[in-house]
């Protein structure tokens, strides 16, 4: 228990010097005044031991106090040679932050504290010479100590931090210019396909765009409208993988297309924000270099599809000539031996003429033809009709060893038409088919011509319904194509429709098959025929 004793000295009634003897409880007090000087202990280790220096400074700008932490950097001082001067001469603060600190003072007034405020010491003398201290990070707040108010100044060596931020800074810096430089378009996209980054440059110089005409935009407003589509999927595909490619077209400022290849990374940015890297890269040189090799490839496919071509179509046609020449010489022979044989050695003399001189327009043909390129075949207007009646007697003539029956239904009698000399091979090869695959004794073709409109314009119509043995269904979507396998069934029939297809085609006509008797094949076939009217 504490007590407060007091003792005075007074005189009582009779005029004796006595003494009073007082005592008072303050047990309560000293237990106050013990806190409050454990605190202040408590406090002032904490002020003194702070990791940051603390000055106090009165109203005037003169230091009332300061921790441990800034007697540090204050080398050669002590707290005596300190106490009572003004902060401002300490050289913390260089002079050209002067008018700073005039700011600060001002907010400090009006909101009790100040914002952070960041400077660098450019030369460091006297008080802070041989210390690391080269930014400062200063920051004031107002305090009321009983009733004087007074400023506390709270300054952090944020040196280290800042010498990081340099470092982060050039690296930012030497990776931007790096990607500044480079020819490559270097894009940033978010979750929401907007792009955040581009460098200058290289769109400029790829696509016309200034930096800011990528900015905020979605990346697909600048893809080809036809490859938004594969180029999602390509980078959906791959997002598991973190990596995807692509090869799109891309839309300049001017509006020309652009092939690129993208090669897309995905990243965590600082604030863990999911992010695409994508570089681009302009192959439009390549993808021309490409298509003008494909181009060349397919020029000399063609080419060689020609003169392959030429080279079928001659002997296929020879092997007809020949082989009635043959037959007619047979003959001739057997004539010979009989008396009245010269009549008939006559006829098959003029006949074998005939398909000489058929040997040789077929060459002379197939010569000039072959000199050609197909999208060049010279076309004119020629009188099919005429081409017609003339194959038609090379037919009766070349095979009067079989009963045949050809009638031809017209409703006029000429018909021009855009083609050339092979038009008479396209007959021939119908004609020889509807014979060499027909079992019957007499074999029947009706030659039915008209006219008929499509889209592209008139053409002539021309159908040879014949009554053989038919092909099945699945053999007329074949029966044209230009390496129609033989097989036992159609004992190489087909081999010469194929060049009759190849001679239609260069005339952009059609052709294709129909069953004589609809729905049942083995009743004849029905060639339709579509070449283009003059």
């Amino acid at each position: 228990m504490w007590v407060e004793n007091k003792v005075k000295l007074f005189n009582d009634e009779k005029g004796d010097q006595k003494y009073l003897f007082t005592s008072r409880d303050i047990t309560e007090r000293k237990k106050t005044e013990k806190a409050l000087k454990e605190s202040e202990e408590k406090y002032r280790h904490l002020f003194e031991n702070s990791p940051y220096m603390i000055i106090l400074i009165n109203s005037n700008s003169e230091i009332i106090d300061f921790n441990q932490t800034t007697l540090k950097y204050l080398i050669g001082y002590s707290k005596g040679d300190l106490i009572g001067k003004s902060f401002l001469s300490l050289e913390f603060i260089p002079e050209n932050h002067l008018h700073v600190l005039k700011e600060i003072y001002n907010e400090l007034l009006k909101k009790g504290y100040s914002s952070p405020f960041e400077f660098k010491l450019d030369s460091i003398n006297g008080i802070l010479a041989g210390t690391n201290l080269t930014w400062i990070e200063l920051q004031c707040s107002l305090i009321t100590i009983g009733k004087e108010k007074i400023v506390q100044i709270i300054l952090k060596n944020i040196s280290a931090k800042k010498e990081a931020e340099l470092k982060l800074k050039e690296s930012e810096e030497k990776y931007r210019l790096i990607a500044e430089n480079i020819q490559d378009l270097v894009l940033i996209l978010n979750k929401k396909f907007k792009i955040e980054y581009a460098n200058t440059n290289a769109s400029l110089n790829m696509l016309g765009y200034s930096n800011n005409d990528f900015i905020g935009k979605l990346g697909l407003e600048f893809i080809y409208s036809d490859d938004r589509q594969k180029v999602l999927n390509d980078f959906v595909d791959n997002s598991e993988k973190g990596s995807a490619s692509t090869i799109a077209r891309l839309i300049d400022k001017q509006g020309q297309i652009i092939w690129v290849e993208a090669n897309s990374t995905k990243f965590l940015d600082q604030d863990g924000m999911e992010k695409a890297l994508i570089v681009i890269r302009d192959i439009t040189e390549h993808k021309i270099a490409e298509e003008k090799l494909k181009e060349s490839e397919e020029r000399y496919r063609a080419a060689y599809e020609q003169a392959d071509f030429y080279k079928n179509l001659f002997t296929h046609d020879i092997s007809n000539i020949l082989t009635v020449i043959n037959w007619s010489a047979q003959l001739c022979s057997s004539f010979l031996q009989k008396q009245d044989g010269l009549k008939y050695l006559k006829d098959n003399m003029v006949k074998m003429t005939e398909q000489i001189n058929r040997a040789k327009k077929l060459i002379k043909n197939v010569q000039k033809l072959s000199e050609l390129d197909d999208a060049k075949t010279i076309l004119k207007p020629i009188e099919i009709c005429k081409i017609l009646k003339e194959c038609v007697n090379y037919i009766y003539n070349g095979y009067r060893e079989r009963t045949i029956k050809i009638e031809v239904k017209s409703p006029k009698n000429t018909y021009s038409v855009y083609a050339n000399e092979l038009l008479l091979d396209i007959f021939e090869n119908i004609f020889i088919n509807g014979i060499k695959y027909n079992q019957n004794s007499v074999i029947e073709i009706i030659v039915r011509i008209s006219v008929d409109q499509k889209k592209e314009g008139f053409f002539l119509k021309m159908e040879f319904i014949d009554n053989g043995i038919g092909i099945p269904n699945e053999r007329k979507q074949i029966i044209f194509q230009k390496r129609f396998e033989k097989d036992e069934y159609s004992k190489g029939m087909g081999f010469g429709l194929t060049l009759v297809k190849k001679i239609i085609d260069s005339y952009k006509g059609d052709i294709w098959i129909e069953d004589r008797i609809p729905g049942d094949h083995t009743q004849g076939s029905n060639f339709v025929v579509l070449i283009p009217l003059s």
